[in-house]
């Protein structure tokens, strides 16, 4: 039998204060009900200083370590991200950058970057089995290749605030970690992953690539827009290719910033969402 498990990553408070994200402890428990709405329980949380770079990574590796054929994985993420400076990245990314998920400690050599990303897609998760990757920050319709970047917090934390940290702001503890870098210390091939490669990959972004995704006060609470939304419109039996129209929709009634982004293979378009 089919068996599905969630693996959920807030960051509100860093390591560093002036990077704290308020609202983001609002985003999982909104993701949490709305797991409760497909009868979910096989939850994993990693929050603040429990989310940290090595434990992400484990946890990351514990969600699809022993899934089965028609299992379904996923991972939700809401917090900062950082968008390394050209010249810095030591990748052979096209547009010379990389992109990386910020974990608590907000340091240099924790970041997660998109080529680590894209190769634990390509590598660790079993055939035939679907991971679900629903991610709240900036850039984040490429994540499956990845992004995301603030900076600093605006002075008036009513108004909104986007989930971008300013690569200046993080602690230098050394390069960021790199996979499979060749011998002149550069990775040899980018781990690009496309949407032809994803399999029964489906990711499900809060902005379009290269547009950062806004932390808003909404109904008297501070709420990423794109999680507020999709707690909103997402019921069971809603398709993949049902979603990102009234996603979209229901963003825009707060703000014309971003929009939600969906990237999988147009077959999994008509699969219920979470299926």
């Amino acid at each position: 039998m089919a068996h599905t498990r969630a693996l959920l990553v807030g960051i509100e408070n860093y390591a560093n204060p002036a990077n704290n994200l308020p609202g983001v402890s609002n985003d999982v428990s909104a993701f949490m009900r709305i797991l409760g709405r497909y009868g979910i329980t096989d939850v994993e949380v990693l929050r603040d200083a429990n989310a940290t770079s090595p434990n992400i990574r484990t946890a990351l590796h514990r969600l699809v370590a022993d899934a089965r054929p028609d299992d379904v994985r996923i991972f939700y993420y809401s917090g900062h991200g950082a968008l390394l400076p050209p010249g810095f990245a030591q990748s052979d990314d096209p547009d010379g950058r990389d992109e990386a998920f910020v974990p608590y400690e907000g340091t240099t050599d924790s970041l997660i970057l998109d080529n680590w990303y894209a190769k634990f897609l390509k590598e660790k998760l079993p055939p035939r089995s679907t991971l679900y990757s629903v991610v709240d920050c900036c850039h984040s319709g490429e994540l499956y290749k990845q992004g995301i970047a603030i900076k600093g917090l605006p002075p008036d934390l009513d108004g909104p605030m986007r989930k971008e940290i300013d690569f200046t702001t993080l602690e230098y503890t050394g390069n960021p970690f790199m996979i499979g870098r060749g011998g002149n210390g550069l990775i040899s091939v980018k781990a690009f992953v496309s949407e032809d490669e994803l399999g029964n990959s489906v990711h499900i972004a809060a902005s379009q690539p290269g547009v950062t995704a806004l932390v808003m006060s909404i109904g008297g609470q501070r709420r990423s827009v794109f999680t507020w939304a999709l707690e909103e419109v997402l019921r069971p039996s809603m398709t993949v290719g049902e979603l990102e129209p009234l996603l979209s929709a229901k963003q825009l009634e707060q703000t014309e910033h971003h929009k939600p982004y969906v990237a999988t293979r147009e077959a999994n378009k008509a699969r219920p969402v979470f299926s």
